[in-house]
Formats: structure tokens, C-alpha cells, sequence
């Protein structure tokens, strides 16, 4: 289980330089680490990820996904 955006791309992205204002498309990974990605990051967004995540910065995709937090939160 994952606690940030910045853990997954850390852990699965170990020979990127991974900072807030990276955004996935930035970085030269292979279809299969973009698939393996986007599995976890889907887990962590509760099954959908927000659109044309890929172009999100790291910082952006944290506050869709605290945002995220708050909404499940609430309901």
C-alpha cells in the first residue's frame, strides 16, 4: 500500500529523478512500467485515475489524490 504519488514513482521509477514538477511523460519509461504505473496509482484513486494523468505533474496528481482522500472521507 502506497501513502503518496511520490512513493510509487520513487519505488517503481528507481533510476528517475523524481521531483514535484515532473510529470510522467518527462520521464523515458517503457510500456510496461506505464502499465504497472497506472495499476497502482488506480488502486489509489479507488479504480479511476484522473484524466491525462501522464501529463500531471507529481505535485498535481498529490492534490487530486488528497482531494480524493476528502471526498471518500465525506461520503
Amino acid at each position: 500500500s502506497w501513502n503518496t504519488i511520490s512513493e510509487i514513482y520513487e519505488t517503481m521509477l528507481p533510476r528517475s529523478e523524481i521531483t514535484p514538477a515532473k510529470r510522467f511523460i518527462d520521464l523515458a519509461v517503457d510500456s510496461l512500467t506505464f502499465v504497472s504505473l497506472a495499476i497502482e496509482m488506480e488502486e489509489m484513486f479507488g479504480g479511476e485515475l484522473p484524466e491525462n494523468w501522464q501529463e500531471m505533474t507529481v505535485a498535481e496528481l498529490e492534490k487530486a489524490y488528497l482531494a480524493h482522500i476528502v471526498e471518500v472521507e465525506n461520503i
